[in-house]
């Protein structure tokens, strides 16, 4: 199999995943790849986003956010730690990990202090 079909293999699983953790939730997911200097400043994700499915348009808003983490061996001395400021807690990334929570929540992620990269799927479900 081509890297094409076992990327494309990957992504259909991805996409199965993420609507079986919300059933009657739109998931909107993306890959992030994260290296040295790169940082997320606070905010807290609240969005109202317009999504048109079979022809119609409707309004809805991220409900939860997730991401997944897919960096192995990931230490805190690497940064790249998702910062929880509405509970005062850090989360170091580790590997086949999900850290969820409800929208809105302040939050940031540290910046990466190496050029090791760092790979999350990340995204909202929205109602």
């Amino acid at each position: 199999e081509d890297l094409r079909g076992t990327q494309a293999a990957v992504l259909a699983f991805l996409q199965r995943a993420v609507m079986m953790l919300a059933p009657g939730l739109h998931p909107l997911f993306s890959l992030g790849r994260y290296v040295a200097g790169h940082a997320i400043a606070p905010h807290d994700d609240r969005r109202v986003l317009e999504i048109t499915h079979q022809g119609e348009t409707q309004l809805y808003s991220r409900k939860f956010a997730g991401i997944f983490y897919f960096c192995a061996d990931w230490k805190a001395e690497f940064g790249g730690q998702l910062v929880d400021l509405a509970g005062g807690q850090e989360f170091v990334p580790e590997f086949n990990s999900l850290v969820a929570f409800q929208v809105p929540r302040s939050h940031m992620v540290k910046p990466v202090l190496v050029a090791h990269p760092r790979f999350t799927l990340f995204g909202w479900w929205a109602a």
